[in-house]
C-alpha cells in the first residue's frame, strides 16, 4: 500500500499531463468538426435548407395532423379577420397595435390560417444568427430592413409591417386604450411613395386582454433602458397569457378581431420630399382614423402618438 502512494506520488504529474493532454485534444477535435459543419451550413443554398425545414414541418405535421388540425381550427376561430378581401395583390399592410409580441399578425402572416400571401416584418437581429435565421424565412419573415422591403415590394409580394415597434409595445398598458405610435415614423410612407404601394390600415381589438404582459416597476424601467441602448425589449408574458396558449388546444378563445381598412392608393415618387412623406402620412392617419370609428367597440379610444 506504502509502495502504492510513493509510486503515484511520483507519477502524478506524468499522468496530470496524459490527462490535459487527451482533454485538449478532444476539444481541439470537436472544435474542428463544428467548424466544419458550420462551414458546410454556410456553403448551403438557402433554397435547400429552405426546403428541409419545410419537409421536417410537413413529415411532423403528417403524425400529428389531428393535432394540427384541432388548433389551427380554434386559431381561426379566435382570430377571424373582416374584410380581408380589401387587401390588394401588392400593398403594405400596416398592423395595429403591437401589443406584447404582435401575435395577431404573426398568426395571421407566418401561419397563414386565413390563407393571407403576406410577408411579415421582424427585427434584423432575427435573421443575423445563424440557424434563427432559418426558422425565421420558414415563418415568412424578412428583415426591418428599408432595402429588403422595398425589393420585395418591387417582386410584386404585400409585406406587413407593424409600424409602432417596440416604442409602441412598451406603451401598451390597457387593454381599451389603443395607443398607436405613428406620427414619428417616416421611413414606411417613404417606402410606399418609392414603390407606389397602396397603404392598407389594419385594427385589432382584443389581443391585450388574452395575451397582457408580465408588468412591474422593475421591469418596466428595466425594459425602457434595453430600449434606449440597443432599441429592443423583453416581451415578458404574464399566467394569464400562458393558460391561454394552452386552453387555445382545448377549446376557441374570446374572439380577437382583426379589421382590414380601405387601402390608400399612393402615387410612385422616385424621390419623395419631406413634405410629401409627412403628406402621406397625415392622409394615413385620417384613414386609421376613420377605420376606428368604423369598428370600434364598445369602451375602446385610439391615441395617436
Amino acid at each position: 500500500m506504502l509502495e502504492t502512494f510513493l509510486a503515484w506520488t511520483y507519477l502524478w504529474p506524468f499522468s496530470a499531463a496524459v490527462l490535459a493532454i487527451l482533454f485538449l485534444g478532444l476539444l481541439t477535435i470537436n472544435l474542428l468538426l463544428s467548424l466544419c459543419v458550420f462551414a458546410l451550413y454556410l456553403l448551403l443554398p438557402t433554397t435547400l435548407i429552405d426546403d428541409f425545414l419545410h419537409w421536417c414541418v410537413n413529415t411532423i405535421r403528417k403524425k400529428f395532423e389531428d393535432y394540427f388540425v384541432r388548433v389551427e381550427e380554434h386559431l381561426a376561430q379566435t382570430f377571424p379577420m373582416v374584410n380581408q378581401e380589401r387587401i390588394p395583390k401588392s400593398a403594405l399592410l400596416l398592423w395595429h397595435p403591437h401589443s406584447l409580441m404582435s401575435v395577431t399578425p404573426t398568426i395571421h402572416c407566418s401561419f397563414r390560417i386565413h390563407e393571407l400571401d403576406t410577408k411579415i416584418v421582424s427585427h434584423g437581429i432575427y435573421h443575423f444568427f445563424p440557424f434563427v435565421r432559418d426558422f425565421a424565412r420558414l415563418a415568412n419573415s424578412i428583415p426591418a430592413n428599408f432595402d429588403a422591403m422595398k425589393k420585395t415590394l418591387e417582386e410584386g409580394h404585400t409585406v406587413s409591417v407593424m409600424p409602432g415597434g417596440v416604442r409602441e409595445m412598451l406603451s401598451t398598458t390597457d387593454d381599451k386604450i389603443i395607443k398607436l405610435v405613428i406620427r414619428r415614423r417616416r421611413g414606411v410612407f417613404k417606402l410606399a411613395l418609392q414603390t407606389g404601394t397602396p397603404l392598407v390600415p389594419i385594427l385589432t381589438y382584443g389581443e391585450h386582454k388574452l395575451f397582457p404582459p408580465l408588468t412591474s416597476p422593475t421591469l418596466n424601467v428595466l425594459n425602457e433602458l434595453i430600449y434606449s441602448l440597443i432599441r429592443v425589449a423583453v416581451p415578458l408574458t404574464s399566467w394569464t397569457a400562458i393558460k391561454n396558449w394552452i386552453n387555445l388546444y382545448y377549446h376557441p378563445l374570446e374572439q380577437v378581431v382583426t379589421h382590414v381598412g380601405e387601402p390608400l392608393k399612393v402615387e410612385k415618387i422616385s424621390n419623395p420630399s419631406d413634405d410629401e412623406i409627412l403628406d402621406l402620412r397625415d392622409k394615413y392617419i385620417k384613414e386609421l382614423k376613420k377605420l376606428f370609428e368604423e369598428t370600434k367597440p364598445e369602451g375602446y379610444t385610439l391615441v395617436i402618438d
